[in-house]
């Protein structure tokens, strides 16, 4: 009975504080320990990435915070006996009245506000109470500040029980605003209260973020309220166990702060490398430069001065564009970007998906057909929207040839695999049959075995395809041998790294920065009959060449 009696007492107190509160005005609360304010309702607009000073690379989730009205303000009886009021706010303007329900009019009609999507009530203390129509704005929170989110998750419809615990995460924990920016289910944001005791006191802001009495805008953040960049983890060693060797072998943590260092080093890099013209740089042992896209346009044959006759490809090499250059995380303990190009306009934009439409728009480019990334280091990184053509390769140069082969569909192992097949006599219907696949102590099918199956239709490279001609007026190459893939399929063309140390002090690093008409129309190798000249020219060559 004392209990209930004192709890009462505290209720009754409470709405009076509650309705001085709403009659006076809006002042400034020194933080004290155990306060607790109100939070703000948005909405979630997609997902993209952050880059930190760590060199880390985070996913970071758009949220939009309109203009948030107080409703109302009431005392929760018997919260965990602390003195605690629940304060329901109100956001985003309903385009259509008839879609708020009628008893939600009501209520908005009553207090003279118009009916709104989302409403939410909080959890705060007694000083944190705000008017009725009161309106919260985006300045509530600021950028560093670590928030709690509630919202509904995904229906992922009758799941099992391995995907339905992994689903039923929750969404709450210390998630960073990394910025502040206004930019479709309904989220409620309110502040972290496991680290409210660790902001200053003057900008978190208590029952709302001061503003400045002047201007009456929102005071900004002063520097030392911005959460600094943890430091790196320390190096450890453990002894992990090889379970095929049975042997014990010491795993060093130390390749984690070098690889930290070198990313950071290559956005330093790659800043500068944005910012400034494009220069010719000296080759090294190890440089990788950047590929071209390119098509296959069918095949022929071409005469070499060895009197020999070899097949040949026609690919034709168009303008590739720089799309992006970004860095590639553990990439063999190398320093590596990741260097993103586009060839081929596209007549209809309709037949570029949509994400790949907001990818070109977002850099200011035309959709593109085709687009492929390429592994280069970092003195080899190239501004967005340069633009590269056919005088990044020359003749005779050799190439790695990357290409999807021709699908042949579902093929036995006559054709697949080229078995010759069972005898014609003594057999019945097993003439064009595998066989035996397996034997019976073994009792199953080693990985590898050679089966009927999907023929084709593979991502696959020819190595060290040589450069018989090339064309800079009409931007196409003719390279020798047969290259995968069906006529008009796309090809990325990259130089070839068994021929690094032969070709790599001739080519252009990072490319070909002078005009490609200087090199001439054509240009034939030097192994390569042209057609244009005279039979004595030829028969002369191969006699000097001792070729015959």
């Amino acid at each position: 009975a004392v209990e209930s009696t004192q709890s009462t007492g505290n209720i009754r107190r409470l709405f009076v504080e509650g309705n001085k509160k709403f009659e006076g005005e809006v002042k400034q609360v020194e933080f004290q320990k155990g306060m607790q304010r109100t939070g703000l309702i948005g909405r979630k607009h997609g997902e993209t990435r952050s880059f930190l000073r760590t060199g880390e690379i985070v996913v970071s989730t758009y949220l939009e915070i309109p203009d948030n009205y107080v409703m109302s303000c009431d005392p929760i009886f018997i919260h965990k006996r602390k003195e605690r009021l629940s304060m329901k706010l109100a956001a985003f303007e309903s385009d259509n009245v008839e879609d708020v329900p009628l008893a939600r009019q009501k209520e908005f009609f009553s207090i003279g506000m118009t009916p709104k999507q989302a409403a939410h009530s909080f959890v705060i203390t007694a000083e944190q109470a705000l008017p009725v129509n009161y309106k919260l704005d985006i300045s509530h929170f600021f950028a560093g500040q670590y928030l709690d989110i509630r919202g509904m998750t995904i229906n992922r419809g009758f799941q099992g029980v391995i995907r339905k615990q992994w689903y039923q995460r929750r969404v709450r924990g210390m998630l960073r605003t990394f910025f502040t920016q206004a930019l479709s289910p309904g989220l409620t944001v309110l502040p972290s209260r496991s680290l409210a005791f660790g902001i200053k006191k003057d900008i978190f802001g208590y029952p709302i973020r001061p503003r400045d009495p002047e201007t009456e805008e929102p005071r900004e953040t002063p520097r030392r309220a911005v959460r600094e960049a943890p430091p790196p983890p320390p190096v450890k060693r453990r002894h992990s166990y090889d379970k095929h060797t049975q042997k014990s072998v010491l795993v060093y943590k130390q390749f984690l702060e070098d690889d930290q260092r070198n990313i950071r080093r290559l956005f330093v890099e790659g800043n500068k490398k944005f910012e400034g013209e494009v220069k010719q740089v000296e080759f090294q042992k190890g440089m990788q430069r950047t590929g071209l896209i390119g098509r296959k346009h069918g095949e022929t044959r071409s005469f070499l001065r060895t009197g020999e006759i070899v097949v040949s490809t026609y690919l034709e090499i168009p303008d590739n564009y720089v799309m992006s250059c970004d860095p590639i995380f553990n990439h063999k303990r190398k320093e590596r970007l990741s260097m993103k190009l586009a060839a081929f306009e596209s007549d209809n934009v309709e037949d570029v998906p949509l994400a790949r439409q907001k990818e070109f728009f977002s850099i200011g480019m035309t959709p593109k057909q085709a687009a492929h990334s390429f592994v280069i280091t970092a003195e080899q990184a190239l501004p967005v929207n340069y633009k590269l053509d056919i005088s990044h390769f020359f003749a005779g140069q050799y190439l790695d040839i990357r290409g999807m082969t021709i699908n042949r569909g579902f093929q036995g192992v006559i054709r697949r695999w080229g078995y010759k097949g069972q005898g014609k006599f003594g057999r019945t219907k097993t003439h064009r049959r595998p066989g035996s696949i397996s034997t019976q102590g073994l009792a199953r099918v080693l990985k590898g075995k050679k089966l009927p199956g999907i023929m084709g239709n593979r991502f696959r490279t020819t190595r060290n395809a040589q450069i018989l001609y090339a064309n800079y007026e009409k931007r196409y190459l003719i390279v020798e041998g047969s290259v995968q893939g069906i006529n008009g399929c796309f090809l990325y063309l990259s130089d070839s790294r068994n021929k690094d140390p032969i070709q790599g002090p001739l080519l252009h690093y990072p490319t070909f920065l002078g005009d490609r008409m200087d090199l001439g129309s054509e240009i034939y190798d030097n192994g390569v009959i042209n057609p244009t000249e005279r039979f004595e020219e030829v028969y002369e060559r191969r006699r000097d060449r001792q070729k015959f």
